[in-house]
């Protein structure tokens, strides 16, 4: 993303960082601003959707506690899942899947 020296000003002037005109700009309505360029915002509604689209993500994750799934070092086929009722000894944290030797 490539900013104007007046933008570049301006977002520091009312305070809007680059992650949020990123985010404007990735996902926000666009509409013609007659011949002066296209721009771009995101409407309340569209901030709702979005907000309770992370909501559901965050409570998805929630129920992730406490859960484990047990793979065939083989082929990867899963073999049970279970509620964990206390942490393994010896565990390798943040592997992703297909990372652990399969």
């Amino acid at each position: 993303m490539e900013l104007s020296g007046h933008a570049l000003v301006r977002a520091q002037q009312r305070a809007i960082p680059m992650p949020e005109v990123e985010f404007i700009l990735d996902n926000g309505s666009w509409h013609d601003m007659a011949g002066l360029g296209v721009g771009y915002q995101l409407s309340c509604r569209e901030l709702d959707q979005q907000i309770s689209g992370l909501k559901s993500r965050i409570r998805f994750l929630e129920r992730l506690r406490g859960k484990s799934a047990v793979c065939s070092r083989q082929d990867g086929v899963v073999i049970t899942v279970q509620h964990q009722t206390r942490r393994w000894k010896n565990a390798h944290h943040n592997k992703r899947r297909g990372t652990y030797g399969l």
